[in-house]
């Protein structure tokens, strides 16, 4: 694997973990015509770290989770009720074959609120006091960073 194009877009730090979002180009050498491009997402705490990789559909439901997640973000801290609320994506529930996506969600509760991130099947992490649009922003920034490369002569 050759990468072609790497930017360090930006970091996200809670007080219980730190996201990196990296914009990256590659291109496999038996196959230099084919060019992947896409987001890696770094994500990190005391107990692990986990990465997964946004090709341009991921990167397309990652940015569209997260606005529908952030859309929820006032319901789920005015509602009464249950101690606990999470809103999540329904892609990480049950998905119908096994893969390595991201799982976004907020969660509200008595302790505070926060946004939650994880690797389906892999371990999650917990970025407390912070919003989904806080994420998307970088992702945001990176899907632009991978079209000005496009677009350079």
């Amino acid at each position: 694997m050759v990468v072609e194009f790497t930017q360090s877009i930006g970091t996200l730090t809670g007080t219980d973990a730190t996201v990196e979002v990296v914009a990256l180009v590659a291109h496999d050498t038996a196959q230099p015509g084919e060019r992947m491009r896409g987001v890696r997402m770094t994500m990190e705490n005391n107990t692990g770290r986990e990465q997964v990789y946004l090709d341009d559909a991921e990167l397309a439901a990652a940015k569209n989770e997260l606005a529908e997640i952030e859309g929820g973000v006032a319901e789920r801290e005015a509602e009464p009720g249950a101690p606990y609320r999470v809103q999540g994506t329904a892609r990480c529930w049950r998905p119908e074959r096994p893969m390595r996506i991201l799982c976004p969600s907020y969660r509200v509760g008595p302790d505070g609120s926060g946004l939650g991130l994880g690797v389906l099947g892999g371990s999650g992490f917990s970025l407390p006091g912070r919003k989904p649009s806080e994420l998307g922003a970088p992702i945001g920034q990176a899907a632009a960073a991978l079209d000005a490369p496009r677009q350079a002569p």
